[in-house]
């Protein structure tokens, strides 16, 4: 029962009442016998407590909240054995449908569904579990599991938003399935504005057509882990051109494509990993024509082409590449449709594999720049047919990038047998004398080696976020130009021992000469970001970088240098 308190004063003004807290429990003993019930009698800004256990039956399913800034939520929503036990069983069948939440009264991030088990939905055509239809509620530590779309394309197992702008935080998306053609296994969002926001999800097992774990979300995804999804295209996400920050995208599986497939925003800061394409190309990505930066693109397989990448017109920058498998062209990178166009600096190409072109190949006419990089086999280990244009930049080299722990595929006990092999997922930060992070001390060491690939990105790159020295230790480690690989220009990046490298060796062959003059001449006066003869980074190429390049002149570096050795030496030889 509400018991609510009115007070007038003299000015005639009305105090509302304290919002309430409407208590449900699962046997009907509660406040109210139902959440619907107890949602009917609320008033904005109550809270409706969902006690421990299962709800059933009219009244706990198909429920909405009727446009009401109210919050519906479990008794600890941070505690995920609170939310695994308070439980919304839809009991939906394909006779009998039933969803768990309807949102489709305007509501806005004032309503709010928390700490809730939401299972075992099913609908002919959209949101299984959730659906929101013009309506842009908070779901915040919500567990969708096991619900089921009929064959209808709409989709959105898990989860449907139309013309929505909801925030998901902390929500776990695992093994729902939209089945026949239908699209987006875990969640589905609509194309374009409003957008949805993901943060801290997780998405496995969920299966569609298209997209296994989420197909069409255009609104930033950030923080979630999204593993062990299938579709046919796109195993992972599909169709989405948001932003996808900080995220693993792992063990996922699609007939085309893997990992990503048309996900055209920005995506940083990502590690993409064991993602298998099993019919054709694109095993970690396919078709995402944006920008790709700071990430790991790690043993991924294609059947065909492309184990890390396939078909995308994008400019990749400080990645790493490696560990990657395809059946025909391209081990790291493919090119087979027409007009595609990638640059790709300040990343390392590695240990990839394929029957043609091991790092890179193209079959049709396409065309690739590569600029500081490090890769593998150098240009003998690019694979390119009619039309496949490779500009080979400068600054590229081709020694062991070093990495503290690399990756490699397990041949889970049939050393003959590739068909069942798994990637085992390594550490791509570079070993150093002079100091790199270490995730799992959560402190900075140092190593017996130091990388080539540490400070040996473009001169012109802005270190970003990179430490000028190890916190702690001696001005002699300073840090000078980027990293190459998914840590340059973070915190993360290692740092070398002092005069590892010379800020105007542009060409990375260990000093400053008249190669690099020549390559600084070519970007003389031009006002442009990172060009590799702006040794300065000011954005423009002219007296002051000139100045530079005077002070390293015919300089160079600790590693170019001829060893020293004694008479004793000498003689031995």
């Amino acid at each position: 029962m509400r018991i609510s308190t009115v007070v007038v004063v003299s000015l005639s003004v009305i105090v509302p009442c304290i919002a309430d807290v409407l208590v449900v429990e699962s046997d009907g003993s509660g406040q109210y016998p139902t959440i619907q019930a107890a949602i009917d009698a609320a008033y904005n800004e109550d809270v409706i407590e969902v006690k421990p256990g299962t709800y059933i039956g009219e009244g706990n399913r198909d429920i909405h909240f009727d446009g009401k800034a109210i919050t519906v939520r479990s008794i600890d929503p941070n505690d995920p054995h609170i939310v695994a036990a308070t439980i919304i069983d839809c009991g939906g069948t394909e006779s009998a449908p039933h969803r768990g939440f309807d949102f489709w009264h305007n509501e806005t991030s004032h309503s709010v569904l928390a700490g809730l088990t939401i299972r075992n939905g099913y609908t002919e055509s959209s949101g299984g579990a959730i659906r929101c239809i013009e309506a842009s509620p908070t779901i915040v530590h919500c567990d969708i599991i096991g619900n089921t779309t009929g064959p209808d394309v709409h989709g959105g197992a898990g989860m449907w938003c139309y013309g929505s702008r909801s925030v998901i935080i902390g929500c776990r998306f695992i093994n729902n399935v939209a089945q026949g053609e239908g699209v987006g296994g875990g969640f589905r969002g609509s194309s374009g504005a409003p957008y949805v926001a993901l943060t801290d999800c997780v998405f496995i097992g969920n299966s569609a057509y298209r997209g296994g774990a989420i197909h069409n979300c255009d609104g930033p995804l950030n923080n979630c882990v999204i593993v062990r999804n299938k579709a046919r295209y796109g195993g992972g996400i599909h169709s989405s051109d948001g932003p996808i920050t900080n995220c693993v995208i792992s063990g996922n599986s699609g007939e085309y494509t893997g990992g990503l497939d048309w996900c055209n925003g920005p995506i940083s800061n990502c590690v993409i990993s064991g993602n298998f394409a099993t019919s054709d190309g694109g095993g970690g990505l396919g078709w995402c024509h944006t920008t790709i930066t700071n990430c790991v693109i790690a043993g991924n397989f294609a059947a065909r082409w492309g184990g890390g990448i396939l078909d995308s017109s994008a400019t990749i920058k400080n990645c790493v590449i490696v560990g990657n498998r395809s059946g025909d062209i391209g081990g790291g990178v493919a090119f087979i449709g027409n007009t595609q166009t990638m640059e790709i600096v300040n990343s390392i190409i590695w240990d990839n594999d394929s029957a043609n072109g091991a790092q890179v190949g193209g079959a049709n006419e396409s065309n690739l720049t590569l600029g500081y990089c490090d890769i593998e086999g150098g240009a003998t280990a690019v694979y390119g047919g009619t039309g496949f244009t490779v500009n080979w930049g400068i600054g590229n080299i081709d020694v062991s990038p070093d990495f503290v722990e690399p990756g490699y595929w397990d041949p889970n006990d049939t050393p003959g047998d590739m068909s069942d092999d798994f990637w085992v997922n390594g550490d791509y930060h570079l070993q150093t004398e002079g100091g790199r992070w270490d995730g799992v001390l959560l402190l900075w060491v140092a190593d017996d080696r130091t990388s080539r690939c540490i400070d040996a990105g473009n001169p012109g790159s802005t270190l970003a976020y990179e430490s000028e020295i190890v916190p702690g230790a001696s001005a002699s480690l300073h840090n000078i130009r980027v990293d190459m690989g998914a840590y340059g220009g973070t915190t993360e990046a290692s740092i070398a021992p002092r005069d590892w490298a010379l800020q105007a060796d542009l060409t990375n062959d260990g000093a400053t000469n008249l190669a690099d003059f020549a390559g600084l001449a070519e970007d003389w006066l031009r006002s442009a970001s990172e060009q590799p003869g702006d040794l300065d980074r000011d954005g423009d190429v002219d007296g002051g970088d000139i100045a530079l390049l005077a002070e390293n002149w015919l300089k160079q570096t600790t590693w170019a240098r001829p060893a020293i050795r004694s008479p004793g030496d000498a003689a031995s030889n």
